[in-house]
């Protein structure tokens, strides 16, 4: 596959599409909290790997780096775009509720959900970024390391460092995160 994404053709690029696209919008979708945004940031960094497709060596993990590293920088270009112009509130409401969860479920989705984006907020930046290119956008510990340019261990360092930091906020009560219970029987 790799060397068909070199060659740029199509079934191969369809193929990087259909594997990576799925985990790209989930952790561009933390990182931006827009559906819209993110789906749009999906497509400018694949409209990029089929511009500069031929540039890439390596395997399979080398594609599926670049890829992160691509939109990693379409974000970064986003972010600056729109630290330039105000941001237009509106009052839409945001998507992605799961259609097989109840309301209830649905809400305390919402707050724990809630609760650790607030809780990602206070780490240090480095620490947000590799727990999210982790864990939302599933990358393995190598792949983050090419993305953000550091070494093995420093990531492996960063991450143990956020997760500690996480457990301590979860135990202290600062993260009010619930063990999920067994539903009550009604007798």
């Amino acid at each position: 596959m790799a060397e068909g994404v070199r060659v740029a053709d199509p079934d191969a690029l369809a193929a990087v599409f259909r594997a990576l696209s799925g985990p790209l919008h989930s952790w561009l979708r933390s990182q931006v909290r827009d559906a819209h945004f993110a789906e749009d940031l999906v497509e400018e960094t694949f409209l990029e790997l089929v511009r500069n497709c031929r540039g890439i060596t390596g395997g399979p993990q080398a594609i599926r780096a670049w890829v992160y590293r691509a939109a990693r920088n379409n974000l970064y270009d986003l972010r600056r775009r729109q630290w330039r112009r105000p941001e237009q509130l509106t009052d839409t409401l945001p998507e992605g509720q799961a259609a097989d969860l109840s309301p209830a479920e649905q809400a305390v989705d919402n707050d724990t959900a809630a609760a650790l984006r607030i809780a990602l907020a206070a780490l240090p930046p480095n620490q947000q970024e590799v727990l999210t290119l982790r864990y939302l956008g599933d990358l393995s510990g190598p792949e983050v390391a090419h993305v953000l340019g550091k070494s093995e261990g420093a990531v492996r360092s960063i991450q143990h460092r956020g997760i500690a930091a996480l457990a301590r906020m979860i135990r202290s009560g600062a993260v009010p995160i619930e063990a999920p219970t067994a539903p009550s029987q009604l007798t």
